[in-house]
């Protein structure tokens, strides 16, 4: 038998002959950590994922949204959403992906450290897939930890610092099928462990993590309980 390193470098060899459109990835990806977020916070919140209306009176706050905005589906829970976003051609294209999905958001063109001057504060803020972007992660993480109401929580979506995170992540989307521009190199991304210094600087405790990855035979992402499988993970602190 082969050592799981070296199957996962076949597997993604076979990958890199004939990858995957687009198309058949990112829905996976994105259904997965939208519904893995409202799993989070319906356990946070007391209540059951089934029913509608979980998110009813809280504030949310969603950073770096991009164009497709999971606070869209944060809102069809019921919660208040301001999303945020310096880039305002995505901005653009996330408030029409939010009229197309029938979902009142709040769109500002600003970066989380403009809302300091603010008095509002946030029940739930997310911040997913965004840090490995920012040159000062812990400084990021102070200032969200700054907008959040007390007894909020902060759900971090971010990639481990892994071979396989960085073959799959790294090499494989960025370098080779060029289907992304992250900034940074290795440094950049952060295993659980490194997250949770960086978070417990800023006063915050982890409460819950939930490990994904991608299958590449399947084309699709899962969750996983093995902690040396997952490439990208999703973990909501606290205030300590």
């Amino acid at each position: 038998h082969l050592p799981k390193f070296y199957k996962t470098l076949l597997r993604l060899g076979s990958t890199f002959m004939a990858p995957p459109p687009v198309t058949a990835v990112e829905p996976s990806y994105h259904a997965l950590r939208q519904q893995q977020v409202l799993l989070m916070l319906a356990k946070h919140f007391g209540k059951n994922p089934k029913y509608p209306g979980i998110l009813l009176g809280q504030s949310l706050l969603d950073v770096g949204c991009g164009t497709a905005p999971v606070g869209c589906f944060m809102a069809l829970a019921g919660a208040d959403v301001t999303a945020i976003d310096p880039n305002r051609t995505s901005l653009k294209q996330a408030q029409a992906y939010a009229e197309s999905f029938g979902t009142p958001l709040n769109f500002l063109p600003l970066r989380a450290e403009q809302l300091l001057t603010n008095p509002t504060r946030y029940s739930i803020i997310l911040a997913l897939d965004i840090l490995a972007e920012h040159p000062e992660p812990g400084k990021l993480i102070w200032v969200l930890r700054q907008l959040l109401a007390p007894g909020g929580v902060l759900i971090i979506g971010h990639t481990t610092r892994s071979i396989r995170a960085w073959l799959l992540h790294r090499l494989l989307s960025q370098v080779l099928l060029k289907r992304t521009k992250l900034q940074g190199g290795w440094r950049a991304f952060h295993t659980p462990a490194q997250l949770n210094d960086l978070t417990q600087a800023a006063g915050l405790q982890r409460t819950d993590l939930v490990r994904l990855r991608y299958s590449v035979n399947g084309v699709k992402w899962k969750t996983t309980p093995n902690r040396y499988l997952l490439t990208r993970y999703l973990a909501m602190f606290r205030a300590t």
